[in-house]
């Protein structure tokens, strides 16, 4: 205190937001129709329901894109690894918020999931699988139960461009 004038410095204060921002929240943008944060988190909470066992915090960030705030590590590294997500079949893209985000930036690449219909059983090794979908986008990975079964097709996570 000098003078009756109290200083606060708020550099640590922003420092401290900053280092949490980053490693606790996403940046997400439903592509189709925009719907409304409460359904776009309602709609989550129920995808995420058995593995997510925090709560989890989703608004605006601005007209087309959405915050999302996790307290768990647990429940942000699931998030991350399971994408894509879907709102009512449409897909909800979401990315580590980074300091350099600007609500104008341009996404592009995609996380998405990619059916291959009809794959003959000797083609079902991861492998062959990546081969084949390598045109498509880089394969982040094979599901392995659809892989494993006699069904029609294969589910494969794409980061496409």
């Amino acid at each position: 205190m000098e003078r009756g004038v109290t200083r606060v410095s708020t550099h640590l204060c922003s420092s401290i937001n900053v280092e949490h921002i980053l490693s606790r929240v996403f940046i997400g943008k439903m592509f189709g129709q925009q719907l409304d944060a409460r359904l776009i988190k309602w709609k989550l909470g129920l995808l995420w329901k058995n593995e997510v066992k925090s709560i989890f915090y989703l608004d605006h960030f601005s007209r087309k894109w959405f915050s999302v705030e996790f307290i768990d590590e647990d429940d942000l590294k699931f998030v991350i690894t399971n994408r894509s997500w879907y709102v009512r079949g449409q897909i909800f893209h979401l990315e580590r918020w980074t300091t350099s985000f600007k609500d104008t930036y341009v996404i592009t690449k995609l996380i998405v999931w990619a059916r291959l219909p009809r794959v003959p059983m000797q083609y079902k090794e991861e492998k062959i699988i990546k081969d084949i979908t390598q045109p498509i986008g880089k394969v982040i990975r094979v599901d392995e139960v659809t892989l494993r079964l006699d069904g029609l097709f294969v589910k494969v996570l794409l980061e496409v461009d």
